[in-house]
């Protein structure tokens, strides 16, 4: 996120403020100082540094496996411990995590796909012969890697389809037994979900969903900074950019889509666009900014499909969006200053 990064940090040094880019492991408790890199605006290049520890963290850490996981959450933990850290936003655990907190709430429910957590092949092959045609999901998957249909077919005959760890599309037909063992391998190793499958697919059968881009502001408040259509390739499975799809304006894909639902669709979206941050935060702790992935399915209901706490804008760019980039980077510049502010605020008033 080199660019991103960058922007980030000219737009701060505007207001005063420091920014400096680290890896979480660079750190060791016994130390007050950090190894990390500064953008230098005169040289156009980014400079190492060694600096004192930060007094805010926004926390871009991605996380490509499992043993990534594993190994770069102990440092983040540890940092989220400091007592002079404050961080901007605290990642979310995963899909599961989000539907638990979601479907608690009556106004939501029937906005969320039926959902449930799998940890033996016996019970995604029960949900199998009951759906006929179903989602796994990784519980931390991103970028649409590892999302896997599965479809029954006629007598014993299964259809997968979907993207694999290295976000390639791919596809296979299998036996019943063949699933199994198949599950047995993929299950024990990594968490799933299973959903329904739900046809979010235009006329001409291309995967398309909206992401509602949802940010804290310099008021400390929540607002909806834009949205946009990602749209994936005719016969894919998923619509992330990272797997081949592009991006489009929200209204004129609308209105070519659902020329009579289209004014209803939008009034649902942007109330789900309003109502899901600060319900995710009551419950889960603070967060800085959420990317709201909503499908509309072929007789145009509304529903719920993933949250994100750490939204990419790459979608903007596609859309020729440029206020919505410029102010997607400044609301987190001007956050962190509303936070310091009411840190030194609080220091004065003790």
């Amino acid at each position: 996120e080199h660019h991103f990064f960058r922007q980030i940090a000219i737009r701060a040094a505007g207001c005063g403020l420091q920014v400096f880019v680290f890896s979480p492991q660079s750190w060791q408790p016994s130390q007050q100082r950090v190894r990390g890199f500064v953008w230098n605006d005169e040289k156009k290049a980014w400079k190492p540094i060694i600096a004192p520890l930060p007094d805010l963290i926004y926390d871009r850490c991605f996380f490509l496996s499992s043993t990534h996981f594993r190994s770069v959450i102990p440092s983040i933990k540890k940092l989220q411990r400091h007592p002079s850290i404050r961080f901007l936003g605290h990642g979310l655990a995963g899909k599961w995590e989000v539907y638990q907190i979601l479907q608690r709430h009556s106004e939501l429910r029937s906005y969320l796909p039926e959902t449930y957590r799998v940890h033996h092949p016996r019970e995604v092959m029960a949900y199998l012969h009951k759906k006929g045609d179903i989602v796994m999901k990784p519980l931390g998957g991103s970028l649409g890697r590892k999302v896997i249909r599965i479809r029954k077919g006629s007598g014993n005959t299964i259809y997968l389809s979907g993207r694999n760890a290295r976000n390639r599309p791919f596809s296979a037909t299998l036996s019943e037994t063949e699933l199994t063992a198949w599950l047995g391998r993929n299950l024990i190793n990594s968490r799933w979900i299973i959903q329904p499958y739900l046809h979010l697919y235009t006329a001409d059968q291309r995967p398309f969903d909206i992401r509602i881009l949802s940010q804290k502001n310099g008021q400390g408040s929540w607002e909806v900074v834009g949205k946009a259509i990602r749209q994936g390739q005719a016969g894919g499975l998923t619509s992330n950019l990272h797997g081949g799809g592009k991006g489009i304006g929200f209204h004129p894909f609308m209105q070519y889509h659902f020329p009579d639902k289209a004014e209803l669709i939008e009034q649902q979206i942007d109330e789900l666009g309003h109502k899901i941050p600060p319900l995710l935060e009551l419950y889960h702790g603070p967060l800085v900014e959420l990317g709201i992935d909503i499908g509309v399915d072929k007789d145009g209901n509304v529903w719920i499909i993933e949250v994100n706490s750490k939204p990419g804008r790459t979608l903007f760019s596609w859309t020729g969006e440029r206020e919505v980039q410029i102010r997607s980077v400044q609301n987190i510049v001007n956050y962190a200053c509303y936070l310091l502010k009411a840190k030194d605020k609080k220091v004065r008033e003790n």
